[in-house]
């Protein structure tokens, strides 16, 4: 009978203190939805404002993510531009890994992005054995010994069909060859 009366003892105690020992539960996490879509050129204000706000969120996937598709396009902005061909491949080359990492990390990203890397990725193949070419025969116009000039034009002859076995439009590099060959 004892044992009932400490029961009833304790059930009415707890009951009547019962916001007295709550246990303290962690907030469930609330996970903020964050709509966005990458324009192109990538505005740097626009992905800084987003930065924040994924930080705020605790966003880390996405926030990796959109660093991913900052150093693919800065590195095919690269590519379109250089004029240095080792710093183009180099530069395509991290551009295609880092799209690889995003297509597994982040898929619905990476199919955001999957047509602008696309045409910018060709056309930056095809600029980046043009561009080098281009360096080497404006070097050929500043030189004075025609087999200085010839050597410099035969090697931009070289870099562009080096981009014809690469994969890089055959029209345009051929053109490019045609025009090289008739200003010799």
């Amino acid at each position: 009978m004892e044992i009932i009366f400490v029961i009833l003892f304790l059930a009415a105690f707890l009951h009547s203190n019962k916001d007295k020992f709550k246990i303290n539960r962690p907030e469930p996490v609330v996970k903020t939805n964050i709509d966005f879509t990458f324009t192109f050129p990538i505005d740097r204000e626009k992905v800084r404002k987003l930065h924040n706000k994924l930080m705020e969120a605790g966003d880390i996937k996405t926030l990796q993510a959109v660093r991913l598709v900052e150093i693919i396009f800065d590195s095919l902005y690269i590519v379109r531009t250089t004029r240095n061909i080792e710093t183009a491949k180099s530069r395509l080359d991290l551009a295609s890994n880092n799209y690889i990492e995003l297509q597994l990390e982040s898929p619905d990203i990476a199919h955001q992005i999957k047509a602008q890397y696309l045409e910018w990725k060709n056309e930056g193949t095809n600029l980046m054995y043009i561009n080098a070419a281009d360096e080497l025969a404006k070097k050929s116009k500043k030189v004075k010994m025609q087999k200085t000039k010839d050597k410099y034009i035969q090697n931009a002859i070289q870099i562009l069909e080096d981009g014809l076995l690469n994969g890089a439009d055959s029209g345009l590099l051929l053109q490019e060859i045609e025009k090289l060959k008739n200003n010799v």
